[in-house]
């Protein structure tokens, strides 16, 4: 029963040590989780300091602002010179969009060139078309004497001309072997 109750008693102690040492070691976990909280918002507040630092350093240099860092700006930090520039660089983007809406009306004014140019064209051939449309249509069998004096007096040539003239002496020629071809034929 000795040994029984001695094993018992040395067991608990272990057993009392054990937890004793996992406590210790839970808390040591504890502590050095709260340490490294602590570091690592350290470092953060540093970091967002030195961005703080590093904004604030490159608006007192005599660099160019544009307007949304000037509106950042505490108004008291702004310099004439910062207001002069932000003032140039305004007026330079406002000749920009002035020299762009001027290219865009160029090409607009081109293109209703382009459209008039294009809607007489269209008018042009309309009325050619109109015309085409009066002239009688002829048939092949047609006689290329009368075709000849038909383009003649569409070129704008005189009846007068010896042209015309000309092509009454062929058509009699021509005729007259008609005649004389209907002749033998029955002959």
């Amino acid at each position: 029963k000795i040994n029984k109750t001695t094993k018992e008693k040395i067991l608990k102690e272990k057993s009392e040590e054990l937890k004793d040492q996992v406590s210790n070691t839970d808390q040591y976990f504890r502590f050095a989780n709260e340490l490294i909280k602590e570091k690592l918002n350290r470092i953060n507040n540093l970091r967002e300091n030195e961005k703080k630092f590093t904004r604030e350093l490159n608006h007192f240099q005599n660099k160019m602002k544009s307007k949304a860092e000037l509106d950042s700006l505490n108004p008291k930090y702004i310099t004439e010179e910062d207001a002069n520039v932000l003032i140039m660089r305004l007026e330079e983007e406002f000749e920009r969009m002035k020299d762009k809406l001027l290219y865009q009306e160029l090409i607009v004014k081109k293109t209703k060139d382009e459209i008039a140019t294009q809607r007489k064209q269209i008018q042009q051939v309309k009325e050619m078309l109109k015309k085409v449309k009066k002239i009688p249509k002829t048939n092949e069998t047609e006689d290329p004497i009368q075709i000849l004096r038909e383009e003649l007096r569409k070129a704008g040539i005189d009846e007068k001309n010896s042209i015309f003239q000309l092509l009454e002496h062929i058509e009699e020629t021509l005729d007259m072997r008609k005649l004389r071809d209907e002749i033998r034929k029955d002959d």
